[in-house]
């Protein structure tokens, strides 16, 4: 094998590695799109949460209680 074919070699290798490189980034990308969307589901569950345990404290004073009244189900 000559030093041509060699230095080839060595030019196509690069070549693939940086496809390789490109996808990847956009894979990292995707993920990280991924990430932020479930980071932000997962704070709005907590404060759903947070806010359907605050209001199971106690009722204030004047006697108005703090849960919504049940409601009909229509068929």
């Amino acid at each position: 094998m000559s030093i041509a074919d060699r230095i080839w070699d060595a030019l196509a290798q690069v070549i693939k590695m940086n496809e390789q490189a490109v996808r990847l980034s956009h894979q990292v990308k995707d993920l990280a799109s991924e990430t932020r969307e479930m980071d932000k589901r997962l704070v709005r569950l907590e404060t759903m949460l947070e806010l359907a345990l605050a209001g199971k404290g106690p009722a204030p004073e004047t006697g108005v209680p703090r849960r919504l009244p049940p409601t009909k189900i229509s068929d």
